[in-house]
């Protein structure tokens, strides 16, 4: 039983220092300085295209690929539905 205290210690202590190591690496709250860019606190919006997404992805189905609903993506059948590109909108 021991032995078994011990264990829970150490990895006790071993998850108290990655939490602190973690704490004490990230990084702080925003802060304007001179070096910092104009843009940075801007979000990143999504693309005027993803709007004309017509979230499909590619399927293989007796012998042929085809286009099945698949929420943010793209399928674009070649070669008659041979070969298949799938593609993130």
């Amino acid at each position: 039983m021991k032995k078994g205290a011990r264990y829970a210690v150490r990895t006790l202590m071993f998850a108290v220092l990655a939490l602190a190591f973690t704490v004490a690496l990230s990084p702080t709250a925003y802060t304007p300085d001179p070096y910092t860019s104009a843009l940075s606190s801007l979000a990143v919006g999504s693309g005027v295209a993803a709007s004309t997404c017509p979230d499909k992805t590619c399927d293989f189905h007796l012998r042929k690929y085809r286009c099945v609903s698949a929420a943010g993506s793209n399928c674009q059948l070649f070669h008659g539905g041979w070969d298949c590109q799938p593609t993130a909108c």
